[in-house]
Order: C-alpha cells, then structure tokens, then sequence
C-alpha cells in the first residue's frame, strides 16, 4: 500500500517578503496551521510577531508549549508538530512570546 505524501508547505519567498512588510493580500497561505505528510500526518504552524525575541506555542489550556524557531529575523517563527499531539488544540491555540521584558500571549487569528 502506497502512502499518499504531501510535502511541508513551503515558503515563496517573495510571498514572505511581502507579508513582513504587510502587502501580501492572502497571510492566511503563509501564517497559520497547515497539514502535511503522509501516514503520520504533522502540522507545521506559522506565526508574525515582529518584535518577539522568543515565541511558543500553547495549547489551548495553557498546560502545554513548544518552542517556535524563528525563521526570518524580522519575527516569523514556525513550529512542526505531529497531529495527534496538536489536534486536540488546533484552532484553539495560542502563541506565547518575549518581547524585551514582557512576555504576551495571543490567540492566533489564521487558526
């Protein structure tokens, strides 16, 4: 049995260059949860937080987080997760971040 694969979402990167300085008209392609995979189906998750230092995601409860890698200097960070771990969370989480001495927490509006 052959397992249908559907690679990582990748990133244009005109696209992203055009979402950090706020002229890309569809972020939501870009930012957000996205599927991938074949039998082990994981979501990589995308989110702009400009001036963050450091970003996690949380689940919904905020029980649980995973450290987000930041991607491009100026504030995108991604974070791959296996489903099963996030989909219980999924559209409901959140993204925690370090902005010099604060530390926020927002929802994420492309769930």
């Amino acid at each position: 049995m052959n397992a249908v694969i559907t690679p990582l979402p990748s990133l244009n990167l005109e696209s992203v260059e055009l979402l950090l300085v706020g002229q890309f008209d569809q972020p939501q392609e870009i930012l957000g949860p996205h599927q991938f995979g074949g039998e082990e189906t994981k979501v990589v998750v995308r989110t702009f937080l400009p001036a963050a230092e450091q970003a996690w995601i949380v689940n919904a409860d905020e029980s649980a987080s995973e450290a987000m890698e930041m991607i491009h200097p100026d504030g995108l960070f991604e974070v791959t997760c296996g489903e099963a771990e996030f989909q219980a969370s999924i559209g409901q989480h959140k993204f925690k971040y370090v902005q010099g001495e604060l530390t926020m927490t927002v929802h994420d509006p492309y769930a």
